[in-house]
């Protein structure tokens, strides 16, 4: 499954849904050529988890259903910071402009 950014990127679900199908379907592993940034977001974590698939990635065939959801978190926290975070950072920043010196 190739993963794509773009225009394309809303068609990329529905692939991903037809290719779990048909390896459910045929009881077929589903080989993941290259986990990177597209293919490890958390839709395409949870819709494999769920589907109840085997997989295989060709550039990390260690990696298991429970290596991948951690990846997949720790990316998705690292692009959106907590809430916490951003309401400490704005506080922060008013308290520092509201500063005489």
């Amino acid at each position: 499954m190739q993963s794509n950014s773009g225009a394309r990127a809303a068609s990329e679900g529905g692939r991903q849904r037809v290719a779990l199908a048909v390896c459910r379907l045929h009881r077929a592993t589903l080989v993941i050529a290259k986990l990177d940034r597209h293919s490890l977001n958390v839709h395409f974590v949870s819709n494999l988890m769920e589907s109840g698939v085997e997989f295989v990635a060709v550039d990390f065939p260690q990696a298991n259903k429970l290596t991948i959801h951690i990846i997949a978190a720790a990316r998705n926290m690292g692009s959106s910071p907590p809430t916490s975070s951003r309401r400490k950072r704005g506080g922060l920043s008013g308290c520092s402009a509201s500063l005489p010196f």
